[in-house]
């Protein structure tokens, strides 16, 4: 199972990376995701994390390269593949498109349109939430509204 790893825990060009791209106390020179309220960065650094997990468990040499550097698409498969072997695709979609905004906002200067397609053919892959399992059969309603009918006392009370 991978791990996920908090910011702290990950290399120091990724911490200033993603420091740099949350600076907010300059309106002429913020971030690139200052205006990201809290509960979006903490969703994207877990997703983040968890990539930075995984290359700590899978490619350890791959921590001393720039995080801009890290990010290609044969480790993107393979870190795909292990999430598809662990949770839902809804679930590898949230990973890939959180390591995708991270990763973009860390490193504006790169060309990311090769991970947007396939952050892009993940979400294509998602299954929609149901609700069915809360929405009762209609005919199992029907039943109950006939028999409802059927008991009724039909006489107005006079």
């Amino acid at each position: 199972m991978i791990k996920v790893l908090r910011v702290e825990k990950w290399p120091e060009d990724d911490q200033r990376a993603w420091a740099t791209a949350l600076q907010d106390d300059n309106p002429f020179d913020s971030g690139t995701a200052a205006h990201w309220r809290p509960s979006t960065r903490r969703t994207v650094a877990g997703g983040y994390g968890r990539w930075i997990a995984w290359l700590e468990a899978n490619e350890p040499g791959a921590l001393f390269s720039p995080p801009a550097t890290r990010v290609t698409p044969d480790r993107m498969s393979r870190f795909i593949a292990d999430l598809e072997n662990e949770i839902t695709p809804n679930g590898v979609a949230n990973y890939v498109k959180h390591l995708f905004d991270a990763i973009r906002v860390m490193a504006p200067e790169e060309d990311w349109s090769w991970l947007r397609r396939v952050k892009a053919a993940l979400e294509k892959k998602r299954t929609p939430k149901r609700k069915r399992h809360r929405t009762p059969d209609p005919l199992t309603l029907l039943e109950l509204g006939l028999t409802l009918m059927e008991g009724a006392d039909l006489e107005t009370p006079g």
